[in-house]
């Protein structure tokens, strides 16, 4: 048996309703608005929206840049003296320790004056040695030289002075042969003459003598003299070279007068530097070893909004290579706030870089805030969002800080807006 074509496409409880449409026997249900219930929720709803405008709390922040960086800030080892750059063996990240060599600077015209002085130090110490030798040597010979002359000289003055004893008494006797008539009145007077001439050369024997002992005493003051000048210029020769000496020793090391990390190298060996040049930037610490646990931000806000900052308000820290999304923002406490606009020169103390002062600063006047972060037991940071492996934070990371200044009660923000609506003052 076949069935109709509607049959096999519709059911048979639509079909039996297409046939008899009209059941005017069958009751109609109606659905009542359930209207307690839906005043029982703005109710609800009311009071909890009350209760949260009296009791809740909104928190009122200020935001600003900040930087992470150590207790010390930053600081520069600068070149004590113009020159060029020798043993610079540090790179970025090395430690270094107060009093450590960190590099040499080199002055070819205070090598060149240290040469020329010790080379002069050589000569004249070579001439006082030989001016030395030659005295000695003079005053041994000399001497004996002296005696031999002055022997002479004297054994020649006796002679003379014999001579002139012997005309004295062949004078005496001639008078008296002249008073006799047995000799010429000539014969006198030569005589005289012989013997004013032996006494004449007897004088002069020992005046020779005398000369030849004040010469020699002279020529002996004279070498004196020449050594006394020549000890005086290697003295002073001495001196100058030890100035110089000094000079290089205390400018020629360049010593880190702080401990900390190097972060940036701005001279190469070889290099030309100028004096007061900057050779390394550290990061300060209190010990060389210093780890991330003595890290803490320095926040800058402007100046209006910085004004309501006081220590211990809490600090929210997202670092800029970090996703706030993911884990959250670093928790701190606001340690010090300065009373003044920090100024381009003091924030150049804690950070030596003019481009990020501006970024910092924002090219305005801004309130120095330092916040110290809050430590786990193992000291690691404390995160807002608790993942296992949070990210690195080192210093020099550049961060934004948003501090909270207040915290109201949401109804007291609208009291505000309701006066401003109502026209009330």
């Amino acid at each position: 048996m076949s069935l109709p074509p509607n049959e096999g496409l519709f059911r048979k409880v639509a079909l039996e309703r297409l046939s008899s449409p009209d059941r005017l026997d069958a009751l109609l249900g109606l659905n009542r608005p359930q209207w307690p219930l839906v005043w029982a929720g703005c109710v609800v709803v009311a009071a909890a929206t009350l209760y949260w405008g009296l009791q809740g709390r909104v928190a009122q922040k200020v935001a600003g840049r900040c930087v992470i960086t150590s207790p010390g800030g930053v600081a520069e080892i600068a070149a004590g003296a113009a020159g060029q750059v020798a043993s610079l063996g540090l790179k970025v990240g090395d430690r270094v320790s107060v009093g450590q060599e960190v590099a040499r600077v080199l002055r070819p015209e205070l090598y060149q004056q240290i040469e020329q002085a010790a080379e002069r130090l050589t000569e004249l110490e070579r001439r006082l040695a030989e001016a030395g030798r030659l005295a000695r040597l003079s005053g041994e010979q000399g001497q004996g030289a002296l005696a031999a002359e002055r022997a002479g000289l004297e054994a020649q003055a006796r002679l003379a002075g014999e001579r002139a004893a012997a005309f004295e008494r062949r004078l005496g006797s001639e008078r008296g042969l002249l008073s006799q008539g047995l000799i010429t009145r000539q014969a006198l007077l030569d005589t005289e003459e012989a013997l004013s001439g032996a006494v004449l050369e007897r004088e002069r024997l020992r005046d020779r003598a005398k000369q030849l002992h004040l010469q020699n005493a002279e020529e002996a003051r004279q070498r004196n003299r020449e050594q006394v000048s020549l000890q005086f210029q290697v003295n002073e020769t001495r001196r100058s070279l030890e100035a110089l000496r000094d000079i290089e020793r205390q400018t020629a090391p360049v010593v880190s007068p702080y401990a900390g990390r190097v972060i940036e190298v701005k001279a190469q060996n070889g290099s030309n530097v100028a004096y007061g040049g900057t050779l390394l930037q550290i990061e300060r610490s209190s010990e060389a070893g210093a780890s991330a646990a003595s890290l803490e931000a320095a926040i800058y806000i402007s100046s209006g909004e910085g004004k309501l900052l006081v220590s211990g308000m809490a600090v929210e820290i997202v670092p800029d290579h970090v996703k706030r999304q993911e884990h959250g923002f670093m928790r701190a406490r606001v340690e010090q706030v300065s009373e003044y606009p920090a100024s381009l020169s003091g924030m150049r103390l804690l950070v030596q870089n003019d481009n990020l002062l501006k970024e910092l600063s924002g090219q305005r006047a801004a309130i120095f805030a330092r916040a110290s972060f809050d430590r786990r037991p193992d000291g690691g940071f404390v995160w807002s969002a608790s993942t296992q492996r949070p990210p690195a934070v080192r210093s020099g990371s550049l961060c934004r800080a948003e501090i909270t200044v207040a915290e109201r009660r949401p109804l007291a923000l609208l009291l505000p807006a309701l006066r401003r609506w109502f026209g009330l003052s």
